[in-house]
């Protein structure tokens, strides 16, 4: 037991009022490590949904049905939520002929690119954008990339391809936003613009998959893109049938912040932070030229410029507020 103790003491090196131990562990060959890691990598993933399938009590973002674990010409052999590791992928679920194997890692984006997978995000993502503009400038237009909207669409498709699509004139009548909203945000399709800016009559968006049938897949997202501004003509024709003091007695149930303030005063109260308070105002007259900024200073909140400036809002900001 002493002899033990010694030993371990023998390995103790205190400097610094610290103690540090002196560890030696023996490497091991990286496909015997790769077997730890590489599972241990796939659990150590997070995300804000995940789900469980089969009996199976294991958690993840979707259901697992294989993998893939090289290293050179080599499987790393593992098993994950009764899955075991090998070198079979699998390809574009319409173009690609199915299971395809992977000889070596270094084949890995090859392999995959003759299946219909563009792996390389970057590669993609030029591919994408490449596409969107071509189909804009042949409709005489200019598509809005936003980045949001990108990245989104970037990660939904392996093998992109664009299209443009088109909806009645008489949808341009509406403000830009409610034809542009429905677009990008539930139908996740790029708006086009002329070279004034002006909102045109046509969509861009990309599939995942070739060029054959874009003719059907055209007009199967035009019909759903026609409905969405259906129901946007819809409610602000009804909104536009009521005045807008009678919407904004509809806000007095509805609270905006802590102390359950009705959201009647939101703009009253965007109004008074605009107002320097007395404290600010009297320093302001006292304080010396070396003094760029008062001691407490109350940070000003100003609701965005498209609502200060909207009608609907205008008729209460000129309510008298307390600064």
């Amino acid at each position: 037991m002493h002899a033990a103790r010694a030993s371990i003491q023998k390995d103790l090196v205190v400097k610094d009022d610290y103690v540090y131990a002196m560890v030696h562990a023996e490497g091991k060959a990286t496909a015997e490590l790769l077997k730890e890691i590489l599972p241990a990598l796939i659990t150590g993933l997070s995300f804000p949904n995940t789900m469980r399938w089969g009996t199976l009590d294991f958690k993840f973002i979707r259901p697992i049905r294989w993998l893939v674990a090289l290293y050179g010409d080599e499987v790393i052999p593992f098993e994950l939520a009764n899955v075991k590791s090998g070198r079979i992928s699998r390809g574009h679920r319409f173009l690609s002929s199915g299971d395809f194997e992977i000889t070596r890692a270094a084949d890995y984006e090859k392999a995959c690119e003759e299946a219909y997978i563009i792996v390389d995000p970057e590669r993609r993502k030029k591919l994408i954008i490449q596409g969107i503009e071509k189909v804009a400038e042949e409709n005489g237009g200019k598509a809005e990339i936003t980045e949001d909207l990108l990245e989104e669409v970037l990660y939904l498709v392996e093998y992109p391809t664009a299209l443009c699509g088109s909806f009645n004139k008489k949808y341009l009548e509406l403000p830009p936003e409610a034809v542009i909203t429905p677009m990008r945000d539930h139908q996740r399709y790029f708006p086009v613009k002329d070279a004034a800016g002006k909102l045109l009559p046509l969509f861009i968006t990309v599939r995942n998959g070739g060029s054959e049938y874009l003719d059907v897949v055209q007009h199967g997202n035009e019909r759903v893109l026609r409905a969405r501004l259906d129901d946007a003509q819809f409610f602000f024709d009804e909104d536009r049938k009521k005045s807008l003091e009678t919407h904004r007695e509809k806000l007095k149930p509805l609270s905006f912040n802590r102390v359950s303030a009705p959201c009647t005063k939101k703009p009253s109260a965007w109004q008074s932070f605009q107002k320097p308070s007395r404290a600010h105002s009297a320093w302001k007259k006292t304080r010396s030229p070396l003094q760029k900024k008062p001691p407490s200073y109350r940070r000003r909140i100003l609701p965005p410029a498209w609502y200060r400036n909207s009608p609907n809002c205008k008729a209460s900001w000129d309510a008298p507020t307390q600064s």
